[in-house]
Protein backbone atom coordinates (compact mmCIF):
# COMPACT_ATOMS: atom_id res chain seq x y z
CA UNK A 1 0.00 0.00 0.00
CA UNK A 2 2.89 2.57 0.86
CA UNK A 3 5.09 1.30 -2.52
CA UNK A 4 1.44 2.31 -4.27
CA UNK A 5 0.60 5.77 -2.66
CA UNK A 6 4.56 6.93 -3.48
CA UNK A 7 3.85 5.72 -7.28
CA UNK A 8 0.53 7.95 -7.30
CA UNK A 9 2.29 11.02 -5.74
CA UNK A 10 5.36 10.16 -7.98
CA UNK A 11 3.04 10.44 -11.04
CA UNK A 12 1.13 13.35 -9.54
CA UNK A 13 4.31 15.20 -9.04
CA UNK A 14 6.44 13.95 -12.59
CA UNK A 15 2.54 15.36 -14.51
CA UNK A 16 3.18 18.77 -12.67
CA UNK A 17 6.50 18.95 -14.06
CA UNK A 18 5.29 18.21 -17.36
CA UNK A 19 2.60 20.67 -17.64
CA UNK A 20 4.55 23.49 -15.67
CA UNK A 21 6.96 22.98 -19.26
CA UNK A 22 4.61 22.90 -21.51
CA UNK A 23 2.46 26.24 -19.92
CA UNK A 24 5.32 28.45 -19.32
CA UNK A 25 6.27 29.28 -22.75
CA UNK A 26 2.75 30.00 -24.12
CA UNK A 27 2.66 32.49 -20.81
CA UNK A 28 5.84 34.39 -21.53
CA UNK A 29 4.72 34.61 -25.24
CA UNK A 30 1.66 36.25 -24.48
CA UNK A 31 2.20 38.57 -22.18
CA UNK A 32 5.36 39.69 -23.98
CA UNK A 33 3.32 40.16 -27.60
CA UNK A 34 0.14 41.82 -25.99
CA UNK A 35 1.60 44.97 -24.20
CA UNK A 36 2.52 47.51 -27.23
CA UNK A 37 5.46 50.23 -26.56
CA UNK A 38 3.11 52.66 -24.87
CA UNK A 39 1.86 49.88 -23.08
CA UNK A 40 5.01 49.08 -21.49
CA UNK A 41 5.96 52.89 -21.18
CA UNK A 42 3.24 53.60 -18.87
CA UNK A 43 3.78 50.59 -17.02
CA UNK A 44 7.22 51.28 -16.10
CA UNK A 45 5.83 55.07 -14.92
CA UNK A 46 3.44 53.77 -13.02
CA UNK A 47 6.41 51.38 -11.33
CA UNK A 48 8.61 54.14 -10.82
CA UNK A 49 5.70 56.08 -9.28
CA UNK A 50 4.75 53.14 -6.84
CA UNK A 51 8.47 52.88 -6.01
CA UNK A 52 8.97 56.09 -5.15
CA UNK A 53 6.26 55.61 -2.72
CA UNK A 54 7.10 53.15 -1.45
CA UNK A 55 10.66 54.48 -0.51
CA UNK A 56 8.86 57.24 0.88
CA UNK A 57 6.93 54.82 3.03
CA UNK A 58 10.03 53.50 4.45
CA UNK A 59 11.56 56.38 5.28
CA UNK A 60 8.30 57.43 7.12
CA UNK A 61 8.48 54.33 9.05
CA UNK A 62 12.29 54.88 9.89
CA UNK A 63 12.18 58.13 11.08
CA UNK A 64 9.02 56.69 13.39
CA UNK A 65 11.31 54.38 15.03
CA UNK A 66 14.08 56.46 15.20
CA UNK A 67 11.57 59.06 17.19
CA UNK A 68 10.06 56.08 19.46
CA UNK A 69 14.03 55.04 20.36
CA UNK A 70 14.42 58.88 21.20
CA UNK A 71 11.20 58.86 23.61
CA UNK A 72 9.35 61.46 21.34
CA UNK A 73 5.61 60.85 21.92
CA UNK A 74 3.06 60.20 19.23
CA UNK A 75 1.21 63.60 20.33
CA UNK A 76 4.48 65.73 19.81
CA UNK A 77 4.50 64.26 16.18
CA UNK A 78 2.29 66.42 14.12
CA UNK A 79 3.47 65.35 10.86
CA UNK A 80 6.45 63.47 9.46
CA UNK A 81 8.02 66.68 8.21
CA UNK A 82 8.42 67.97 12.03
CA UNK A 83 9.46 64.49 13.35
CA UNK A 84 13.30 65.22 11.85
CA UNK A 85 13.49 68.39 13.59
CA UNK A 86 12.35 66.88 17.13
CA UNK A 87 14.92 64.06 16.31
CA UNK A 88 17.72 66.64 15.92
CA UNK A 89 16.51 68.49 19.06
CA UNK A 90 16.87 65.33 21.01
CA UNK A 91 20.43 64.27 19.87
CA UNK A 92 21.01 68.05 20.88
Amino acid sequence: MKKFLKAILFLCALSSLAYADEAAPVVAEGTASSMSAEDQKDAMDILERMRAKIEKEEEKAKLAAEARELGVSPSEVASMDNVEELLEAKRA
